[in-house]
């Protein structure tokens, strides 16, 4: 309870369990801050998020242990051609399970309310929502939904059922888990099935902080063939059956929802971007915690935030879920019951993992997440996920980003290890065109390749500075000679041409500050996310940006002509097609940073 007063959460659900029954499942805090409604562990359902995928891929397991499902079958076997890309390389099931496919993310438009293909068929929703195949399948980790929506329609497919039908009949009767729900649609207006209409009035709101405390707030609409990666609310209890199952051979109290032996392949790890850096088994990412190592998965949706972590050597599950946006802070705490509980010797330190043969100061540098968007609006969002690498006097490595810095020393194996949390870390070098890569045992979802100039974010806010400086400076100029001298003294073309300079001035900074101010509000609320997308704020952004891109390549056309004319003296010309090639500039940079793309 500290720890929610400290962070503003308003509610959080946890849940033990070992392999002989339930440990714990308790409640803490506010389901609804504005009715006041305490949270019953039992009763109230929370957003699960990408724990979902854990049904996803169990689901695609029990029809692999059926014979009608293959991991190594290219997945056109199964989708015909849905409209995804894979121009990169042929994708399996197993790419697809393990976040290997090779595609790029999605951000704006994916998530929420979509009107425009609410009622198209999926076939072209699919295809609508389709991210590009950056990279060949099974080169490194790079998280993606989408690859969980397109298992979710092989799940559909193969068996003849919806997903969320097979969800229910194959998963949650079978472990009796009556309080569960592939979506809840909290603001559908139509009304869904029995279960769903019941379990409505019982979901948990999400909160984040306003007015000086916790504002309520509703989960918008998707469409269902998203529900494979993120849409499942559940309570605590419910989860309680579904870590037992897993943790007992696939079975709970007799019903077996897969086979001893599935359910063990299902826990092997599948990949790993390097040996010894934990990897993904078959929809789990795979952790060492403690020296154990660990099953897990976390979600994140609309500020409810989850995590669900198994440790087989232990018979032990833990389940925590919160309700607002500061719930990450709570978040790891499977992890730290582990260490608090159950540590083990640090002789496990040693233990054979990572990678030994690279120089430390091979991998200085700053490196860019796998994860991404690289066609599309939002790939300038992936400046914060950039980490910098640096060598200590000691050869220690320190990593820092975002989230401060974490020190990495050798230990007696060779293997580079974090002093905070003892994970691994991996290197590998560039190879013809594949950049040099790091890996980090507590985070397999992601890779991060080495900055190049064409991937640096710097690329762009360099020549977005440039820009405002001299469109503030053009400004400046112009009401200096505006009481200095008097304007009709000028002739008919350098007033043209000035008019054009200011235009473009204008043009420029007025898209780079309501750009700014729109990001800035998308970071303090990113639930705007959720929002059917674009909103008017960028759609305005968007209007003022291909304006200020026209008004360079005017004033680029002014600063041509003026350099073949008699108006301006040399110092004039040189300063207008300076102005010129840095609007210009500026212009390049939102093209290849997709400012204006959707």
């Amino acid at each position: 309870m500290t720890a929610m007063q400290d962070h503003s959460i308003a509610g959080a659900v946890v849940s033990a369990v070992s392999t002989d029954g339930t440990l714990l499942v308790k409640g803490y805090g506010y389901a609804d801050v504005e009715s006041g409604r305490k949270v019953d562990p039992h009763n109230d359902l929370f957003r699960v998020a990408s724990i979902s995928k854990l049904f996803t891929a169990t689901a695609i397991m029990q029809l692999v242990e059926q014979g009608r499902i293959d991991l190594d079958t290219d997945i056109r076997a199964y989708l015909g051609d849905l409209g995804y890309d894979d121009s990169k390389g042929a994708i399996t099931v197993a790419d697809l399970l393990t976040h290997t496919a090779g595609f790029e993310d999605r951000i704006f438009g994916y998530f929420g309310a979509n009107p425009d293909l609410e009622n198209k068929p999926r076939s072209e929703q699919f295809a609508a929502l389709a991210p590009k195949q950056v990279r060949a399948p099974g080169e490194w980790t790079a998280y993606s939904n989408y690859g969980f929506a397109l298992l979710g329609e092989i799940v559909a497919r193969v068996s003849g059922l919806s997903y969320a039908e097979y969800i229910e009949r194959r998963i949650f009767v079978p472990l009796r888990m009556e309080s569960s729900a592939t979506s809840i649609r909290s603001t559908a207006s139509g009304t869904g099935d029995a279960k769903t209409e019941r379990l409505r009035v019982r979901e948990a709101k999400s909160h984040r902080p306003g007015d000086g405390w916790l504002v309520t707030q509703s989960f918008p609409e998707t469409l269902d063939l998203l529900e494979p990666e993120g849409s499942i609310a559940t309570t605590a209890a419910d989860m309680t059956r579904f870590m037992r199952a897993h943790l007992n051979d696939g079975a709970l109290d007799g019903a077996p929802i897969l086979s001893v032996d599935t359910t063990r392949k299902m826990h092997e790890t599948l990949y790993s971007d390097l040996p010894g850096i934990v990897g993904n088994a078959h929809g789990f990412w795979v952790n060492d915690v403690a020296g154990y190592r660990t099953l897990e998965h976390g979600g994140s949706i609309n500020d409810f935030k989850s995590n669900l972590v198994l440790i087989p050597e232990l018979g032990l599950g833990v389940f925590v879920s919160t309700n607002s946006a500061a719930g990450s802070a709570l978040s790891r705490l499977p992890e730290r019951l582990v260490r608090e509980f159950f540590l083990r010797s640090p002789d496990y330190r040693t233990s054979t993992g990572g990678n030994t043969s690279f120089d430390p100061n091979d991998l200085a540098g700053r490196y860019l997440g796998a994860r991404r968007v690289h066609s599309r609006l939002g790939k300038l969002l992936s400046a914060p996920d950039i980490l910098t690498v640096a060598v200590a006097d000691d050869d220690a490595l320190v990593v820092s980003g975002d989230f401060g810095a974490v020190r990495y020393e050798r230990m007696p194996d060779g293997v580079y290890r974090s002093l905070k949390s003892l994970e691994p870390i991996g290197f590998e070098p560039a190879d013809g065109d594949k950049p040099a890569l790091i890996h980090f045992g507590g985070s397999a979802h992601n890779a991060y390749e080495r900055l190049t100039v064409a991937n640096d974010p710097a690329t762009f806010f360099g020549p977005v500075a440039l820009a405002s400086v001299a469109c503030l400076a053009v400004f400046a100029g112009y009401l200096v000679r505006l009481f200095g001298y008097r304007i009709a003294h000028a002739s008919v073309a350098p007033l043209a041409e000035r008019s054009v300079v200011l235009a473009g001035a204008a043009a420029t900074l007025a898209y780079i500050g309501f750009a700014a101010l729109t990001l800035a509000n998308l970071v303090a609320n990113p639930n705007i996310l959720y929002d059917s997308f674009p909103t008017p704020s960028f759609r305005i952004a968007f209007v003022l940006g291909w304006l200020a891109v026209a008004a360079s390549a005017i004033v680029g056309l002014v600063a041509v002509r003026a350099l073949f004319g008699d108006e301006r003296n040399v110092f004039q010309k040189a300063r207008l097609l300076l102005f010129a090639a840095v609007l210009i500039d500026f212009s390049w940079s939102v093209f290849h940073w997709k400012a204006l793309a959707f």
